[in-house]
């Protein structure tokens, strides 16, 4: 057989299993959203994927492949645009040979991507994706979710704030009744993340749960997230927690109300006065937000205004001066 011939496995030989999951089941207006579906092969052979096709919960839009996604635009064809909704497609074929979505022996591949929830409610929005090699259609799985105008009961919130060589976290939730633990988990370039304490839930179902940590080994950069792994083995992320080991020092206590309405209050700690810059942003980037402050040496608190004129949804809150910066999200209710 010549080195060029195509080798035809049949689907007896290679059982491929998909499967399509989201990082949440509820997201909120606006939010981003992230799936992830993924083909594996319990088979004896390797096999080559030629065609993902998905569909997007009604009202979503596609907006471009995560970092550790395997399947991405430089080994594809065929992709779908910024903004696309309803279906989309993933087409392979770029190496030679087609072997660019290859599934090995006992393996798997990744397709991971971000889209951006609509600015109403929906519930029970289900899709359906399905993989194919060559016209034929080997499989498929479905996956729902839902979006909605208020925060989830058992969402919950990160802050922290760095001292020297150490990072110490803080987050609290107000319904763990569903949480079997949470883990502690660190990244140095938002892509890996590094698991660094697990914590067995307090079981709260009446009064605020409270959690603190501190992290002994803060690097130059560090990002936090806590993992919250419920009763049922679903899994679901705070928000991303940023925090440099600058000898210059800028750090965020606190921001409350978050929730947020009209305005919120930013605790900081400085070890300098300095001019520091304010910008909050949609989860499309677009600026909402924009102001300048002068922030005093130690303790300080800032009072973010205007808040009101924004449509309810999440954005993220940006802070940045000579000392370093800082990120996180807000949420805006009515």
């Amino acid at each position: 057989m010549g080195s060029g011939s195509p080798v035809t496995i049949s689907a007896s030989a290679n059982p491929l299993t998909i499967t399509k999951t989201s990082d949440q089941s509820t997201y909120l207006v606006n939010s981003t959203a992230v799936f992830t579906v993924m083909i594996a092969n319990p088979g004896a052979y390797g096999i080559t994927i030629d065609k993902i096709s998905d569909q997007l919960p009604a009202g979503f839009s596609f907006s471009g492949f995560d970092l550790t996604s395997a399947v991405t635009e430089a080994n594809s064809t065929s992709v779908p645009l910024n903004g696309a909704t309803g279906n989309i497609t993933f087409e392979g074929g770029v190496l030679s040979g087609n072997t660019s979505y290859y599934v090995p022996s006992n393996g798997s591949i990744i397709l991971k991507y971000r889209a951006i929830a609509p600015p109403a409610q929906a519930y029970n929005l289900n899709t359906t994706v399905q993989d194919f090699v060559g016209i034929t259609q080997v499989g498929s799985a479905n996956n729902t979710v839902s979006v909605s105008t208020v925060l989830a009961v058992n969402s919950f919130q990160l802050t922290g704030k760095s001292r020297l060589n150490s990072s110490f976290l803080h987050w609290e939730i107000n319904d763990e009744s569903d949480i079997h633990s949470y883990v502690v988990e660190r990244s140095n370039d938002n892509i890996h993340f590094d698991q660094l304490w697990e914590q067995p839930a307090m079981g709260q179902n009446a009064n605020t749960a409270k959690y603190d940590w501190e992290d002994s080994q803060l690097g130059k950069q560090s990002i936090y997230r806590i993992k919250a792994i419920r009763n049922n083995g679903n899994i679901q992320y705070s928000n991303l927690l940023k925090l440099s080991n600058s000898p210059k020092g800028l750090s965020v206590n606190a921001v409350y109300p978050n929730p947020v309405k009209n305005s919120c209050t930013v605790a900081l700690q400085l070890e300098k006065s300095q001019v520091l810059n304010f910008q909050i942003s949609d989860m499309k980037g677009r600026t909402a937000v924009q102001f300048k402050r002068n922030g005093t040496a130690g303790s300080s608190l800032v009072q973010v205004d205007r808040l009101g004129e924004l449509a309810p949804g999440v954005y993220r809150l940006d802070i940045s001066g000579p000392s370093g910066d800082f990120q996180m999200q807000l949420l805006k209710v009515n």
